[in-house]
C-alpha cells in the first residue's frame, strides 16, 4: 500500500492541527508497513526529507499571510506519483484543491475536511468558489472523512456523498502525555492558537485587563504565532498588561515537553475562537485536567455537553468572559474528573481507524 499524505505545511515545523494529524496518523501507518510519502508546501526552496522512514515532499507555494498554500509544483509531482491513495487534508487551503484535481482515475482519494474559520474577509469569500468546487469534484472523491459530529452535519451535506462514502474519525491527542502532573500556577491562564482574528485572542486579552483588577496575580500565557502577533502585543501594552500576558511563539514537535509543562502548570485555559471542527488544543485541555472557558457554540458546545468545559454566551463581551474566568480560577476543583470518551481519542486509534479506511478501500479497486 503507497499512500501520499496532503498537507498545507511542513509537518516538520509546525505542529497546527492538521500537521498534527499528518504526524501522527503517518508514523502509525508508516509502523503497520504502509509505504508513507507526505506532500506539503514550504516557504523555502523544493526539498524531499526523510523523518523515521516517511519521506516529506516540500514545495514552494503562494502562502501570503499563512493562507491559501497553492502550489503548482505540488500539482506537477502529484500527477507523477504512482502510489494508489491520495489523502487530501483541509476544506480550506488550495492543497487539497491541488489533490483532487490531480487525481488519476485508478488512485483512491480520500478528503479529510478538518475545516477552520476564515481569518480574513478574502478567506471568507473563497468558501463559495471552494464549495462549488467540491460540490462539481464530488464522483472524484471516494470517501468523506469528518473530524466531529458537528463538522458531519454542517459540512457534509453539501458534498452529495452516499452515506457509505462518509465517516467521522476525529483527530487526536496523545493521552500517555498527560499522565505526569505538574504544580498549578494559581492565576496560569493558557490559550493556545493561532494568532489570527477568528481565533480571539484580542477578546481573551480585553477581557484578562478586568480579570488582572481583581486577581492581580494573573497571568495570561499564549502559545502560538501568526499575523496578528504585533497587533496584539500592542493591545497588551496599552491595556498596561506588558508584566502580565506572555507570548511564547509557535511551540513545535520538537518543544512538545515546553507547550506539556504549560499545561501542566496553569490553572485554566481558554480560547475564544469563532469556528473550529473540532479544536485539539480542547481535548489536550481536557486531558490535562484543565477547567476550560469557551465559547458555547458550534463544536465547543460537545464540550460543554460532556462536562469539560464552561460555556461563554457571548465571547465578543469582555465582561462576561472576565467573570466566567474568575469563577473558575476562584472555583475548587473537583476530585471528580468527567469522562473523555467518546469524544477524545488517542492518536493511535486515529490511525488504526485510517488504516482500516485505505484497507477497505484498498479491497473494493
Amino acid at each position: 500500500m503507497r499512500v501520499a499524505l496532503l498537507s498545507p505545511r511542513s509537518p516538520v515545523s509546525n505542529a497546527a492541527g492538521i500537521e498534527q494529524n499528518i504526524h501522527h496518523v503517518s508514523h502509525y501507518l508508516s509502523k503497520k508497513g504502509v509505504n508513507v510519502e507526505v506532500f506539503c508546501t514550504t516557504f523555502h526552496a523544493q526539498r524531499t526529507l526523510t523523518r523515521d522512514g516517511i519521506s516529506i515532499h516540500e514545495f514552494p507555494a503562494f502562502a501570503p499571510k499563512d493562507n491559501y498554500f497553492l502550489s503548482t509544483p505540488l500539482y506537477h509531482a502529484l500527477r507523477k506519483w504512482e502510489g494508489g491513495i491520495v489523502h487530501c487534508n483541509g476544506y480550506n487551503n488550495l492543497v487539497s484543491v491541488v489533490g483532487i484535481m490531480a487525481k488519476k482515475k485508478n488512485q483512491k482519494l480520500v478528503f479529510t475536511l478538518n475545516s477552520s474559520g476564515s481569518s480574513s474577509r478574502l478567506r471568507e469569500l473563497l468558501h463559495i468558489p471552494l464549495a462549488w468546487f467540491y460540490h462539481f469534484n464530488r464522483k472524484k472523491i471516494d470517501h468523506l472523512v469528518c473530524v466531529s459530529k458537528w463538522e458531519h452535519e454542517r459540512l457534509a451535506p453539501t458534498f452529495g456523498l452516499n452515506k457509505k462514502d462518509v465517516s467521522i474519525i476525529p483527530n487526536g491527542i496523545s493521552l500517555s502525555e498527560f499522565k505526569k502532573k505538574g504544580k498549578r500556577k494559581k492565576g496560569k491562564i493558557l490559550s493556545v492558537g493561532r494568532l489570527v482574528k477568528n481565533k480571539g485572542m484580542h477578546h481573551l486579552i480585553a477581557a484578562f485587563a478586568h480579570v488582572q483588577k481583581e486577581m492581580p496575580e494573573a497571568q495570561l500565557h499564549i502559545v502560538g504565532e501568526g499575523p496578528q502577533r504585533e497587533e496584539l502585543e500592542q493591545q497588551a501594552h496599552a491595556l498596561g498588561l506588558k508584566s502580565n500576558v506572555f507570548f511564547h511563539g509557535n511551540i513545535g514537535f520538537e518543544e512538545r515537553e515546553t507547550l506539556l509543562e504549560h499545561y501542566r502548570t496553569a490553572s485554566l485555559f481558554s480560547l475564544l475562537t469563532e469556528y473550529e471542527s473540532q479544536g485539539i488544543v480542547f481535548a489536550e485541555a481536557a486531558a490535562a485536567g484543565l477547567p476550560m472557558a469557551i465559547p458555547n457554540k458550534g463544536v465547543m458546545r460537545e464540550y460543554v455537553e460532556a462536562g469539560l468545559a464552561e460555556g461563554i454566551q457571548d465571547g465578543f463581551n469582555s465582561e462576561e468572559v472576565s467573570r466566567v474566568l474568575v469563577r473558575l480560577l476562584r472555583k475548587k476543583r473537583s476530585a471528580k474528573k468527567p469522562s473523555l470518551k467518546p469524544l477524545i481519542w488517542d492518536w493511535k486509534e486515529v490511525g488504526a481507524a485510517v488504516h482500516h479506511l485505505y484497507q477497505k478501500l484498498e479491497k473494493e479497486s
